[in-house]
């Protein structure tokens, strides 16, 4: 039976410093923060679909800048390929 590690366990990481953790706070530059401020799309001005979720041509290839609890439940269902919140 293989053994199971968890997120804790000591291991060797990419880095190959034992222990060291296996996640990353990744961090926008001020002027990439400014562009994708700049690319988010607001939602509320949106026309919805019947479901009352937003439409996909609206929520295909955005960038919404704001509340993940209250715009996750409007996007529409298995659209999201990447969810950063």
């Amino acid at each position: 039976m293989m053994p199971c590690m968890d997120f804790f366990d000591d291991i060797d990481n990419s880095r190959g410093k034992p222990g060291a953790p296996r996640n990353r706070t990744l961090r926008l530059s001020a002027a990439d923060e400014a562009r994708y401020a700049a690319m988010a799309r607001d939602p509320s001005a949106m026309l919805p679909a019947p479901d009352g979720r937003l439409r996909l041509d609206d929520a295909t290839d955005a960038v919404f800048l704001g509340d993940s609890a209250e715009i996750g439940p409007l996007l529409p269902l298995r659209s999201v390929d990447l969810l950063i919140a």
